[in-house]
């Protein structure tokens, strides 16, 4: 299953009207929901995800926290014996995704909404 999820319900309507228009929205999953209600609704999976990227200074000084709690959520619930879960994280600054505490390599380099962004992958271990 493909599950999209996001706290805000301006997301959430913009990815239901892109999968309109794409043509794939039978097959998505979508919900207004925070990080800390998700849970894995399988085995093994890919977790997609662009946090915040701190453009407000001061959000800046909270992200080492935030994506700290990110790594530790993704943690708890979707790692553990007999789950395979992947990690995508899209971060403007590398020392985000160490910030997770989860292995991840970088792999593609590029621009989103004109911020020069760096995507991981990695897998979600204990």
């Amino acid at each position: 299953p493909i599950v999209a999820s996001d706290r805000d319900p301006g997301a959430i309507a913009a990815t239901e009207a892109n999968a309109e228009r794409a043509g794939v929205r039978p097959w998505l999953t979508i919900r207004q929901a925070e990080l800390r209600e998700a849970t894995p609704p399988g085995e093994r999976g890919l977790v997609i995800t662009n946090p915040p990227y701190g453009v407000r200074i001061a959000e800046r000084r909270r992200l080492p926290a935030i994506y700290a709690a990110l790594g530790a959520r993704l943690r708890e619930r979707f790692a553990g014996p007999g789950l395979r879960w992947r990690l995508a994280l899209l971060v403007p600054d590398p020392s985000l995704a160490a910030a997770t505490g989860l292995t991840l390599a970088p792999r593609l380099h590029f621009r989103n909404g004109g911020i020069p962004v760096t995507l991981f992958v990695g897998a979600i271990t204990r």
